[in-house]
Order: structure tokens, then C-alpha cells, then sequence
């Protein structure tokens, strides 16, 4: 089945089950504890041109799945813009290509805005990134001492 990814800014009723996926696949950041707040983010990302944009995977009525282009992420910096950030898939719906399709989504906007390339930070997804030719930048650890790698990926 061809997923049904739509703008955030088209569905923004959606928000809050946006953010409750947010909280559920980021708890250390979104959740309970966590400093980060998802519904202020997503507000944030409810747009249609500009950054950040969010775009979120619907499957009937229920959020599957959610990507934002943003101009920062961790690890950026200063010539590096565009992000795809917030990369999100619900625990059963993973594996089914679903993560792939929010990817191009992200690249299809970026390109749309004028941008030559896209860049990520990342833990769990590299691999995923890999098979859809994006590159290796670096390596760096976060505040707790894990390893991110960043990519990027040509436009063009």
C-alpha cells in the first residue's frame, strides 16, 4: 500500500497524535522527563513552504509516522542547511517502507524550496539513509557520550 503522506499544515488536526508518536519513540526528550515539548515543536512546523515543515504518514485516521525539514538539528553547522529531523515511524508499522517514503517526502520539499542537499544526524537510521544514497559526513558524541553519525544527501 503507497503510504499517505500529507503536510502537517493540510491535517493539522492530527497534531496531537503527532506528538503523543513523538513522546512515545523519544520519552528521554518528549516524554514525562524530558525537556523537549512535541506540541510547541509541531506548532511550530505547521506550515506550508518555509522551514521547519513537517510531514506526517496517515494510515485512515491514525498517525503512522512523521518527518520535519528544519534549518538546525545536533551536529549542524554553519553552512550546512537544510535538516530532515524528527524521523518517526510507530513501532508496528516499521519495516514496510514507510520511513523510506517520509524520507523522499523531506527531500522531495527541500528540492521544491530550491536546496541542493539535505543533511541528518543519526543513530538508528543510517543504514536506511545509506540505501537511499545518502553520505557520511562525521561521527560525534552527544551530551551522554553516544555516537551520531551525520549524512547527507544530494538534490541534484
Amino acid at each position: 500500500m503507497t503510504p499517505d503522506i500529507r503536510l502537517l499544515a493540510d491535517v493539522p488536526e492530527f497534531a496531537a497524535d503527532t506528538a503523543r508518536l513523538l513522546a512515545h519513540t523519544w520519552p528521554q526528550h518528549y516524554g514525562a522527563v524530558g525537556a523537549g515539548d512535541a506540541v510547541s515543536d509541531l506548532v511550530r512546523r505547521i506550515r506550508h513552504s518555509g522551514l521547519p515543515i513537517a510531514v506526517v504518514a496517515l494510515h485512515g485516521t491514525r498517525i503512522t509516522g512523521t518527518a520535519t525539514l528544519s534549518a538546525n538539528s545536533f551536529g549542524k553547522l554553519d553552512d550546512e542547511v537544510p535538516w530532515l529531523i524528527g524521523l518517526c515511524v510507530a513501532p508496528d508499522m516499521r519495516g514496510g517502507g514507510l520511513a523510506s517514503a517520509l524520507v523522499a517526502a523531506i527531500g522531495g520539499i527541500a528540492r521544491d524550496q530550491g536546496f541542493g542537499q539535505v543533511h541528518t544526524t543519526t543513530q538508528s537510521a543510517r543504514g536506511l539513509l545509506l540505501r537511499r544514497n545518502w553520505q557520511d559526513l562525521r561521527t560525534m558524541p552527544n551530551q551522554t557520550g553516544a555516537h551520531w553519525t551525520v549524512m547527507r544527501k544530494s538534490l541534484a
